[in-house]
């Protein structure tokens, strides 16, 4: 378990760096909170002992932190990605919080879906910034193929087009091979 938060908390750390459409906020509130989840694991629960002040305290600051970067990292604009626009973000704000009450309120209370509760939290902030990134590469992709035109339009280089003219700068055309 160790290793999986300290592997999460490091790809969100990553996640902050590479997610360039996000605001900086978001980023740099994605990066506290991977930064937070590492800590949890260097501060493992102890059997036994009442709980570990540094894990809850690190623990906290991760959840939060992870539960309110999509308030921060929204944009506005048409070239910005959906999943990074004020609404989809402040859904994706208010379910993450959604989730956190409910742990919190597991938690204080001790009920018994404490556990169910601290997954489906965890298991939604962790992949939420997945979703967010394959909806940017996914935009960025069709973008890309938009610009290139229908596919098959462009030519590789290096290729003879199909019916042996050579394009030199638009001055001059010629056959393959005629001089």
């Amino acid at each position: 378990m160790t290793l999986a938060l300290a592997g999460t908390g490091a790809c969100h750390v990553i996640t902050g760096l590479a997610l360039r459409p996000a605001a900086s906020a978001g980023r740099l509130t994605l990066m506290a909170g991977g930064a937070a989840v590492v800590l949890v694991a260097a501060f493992p629960e102890t059997a036994g002992d009442g709980g570990s002040l540094p894990h809850t305290f690190w623990s906290s600051v991760a959840l939060v932190a992870l539960a309110l970067w999509p308030l921060a990292a929204f944009r506005r604009g048409p070239s910005v990605p959906a999943l990074l626009r004020p609404g989809a973000c402040a859904v994706a704000a208010g379910v993450l919080l959604g989730l956190l009450v409910w742990f919190g309120a597991e938690l204080i209370g001790a009920g018994r879906q404490l556990g169910l509760a601290e997954r489906v939290l965890a298991g939604a902030e962790a992949g939420w910034p997945l979703t967010v990134v394959l909806a940017c590469w996914s935009q960025s992709r069709a973008r890309r193929a938009s610009a290139d035109g229908p596919p098959g339009s462009q030519r590789r280089l290096g290729a003879v087009p199909e019916d042996g003219t050579l394009d030199r700068g638009g001055a001059e055309q010629g056959r393959v091979g005629q001089d």
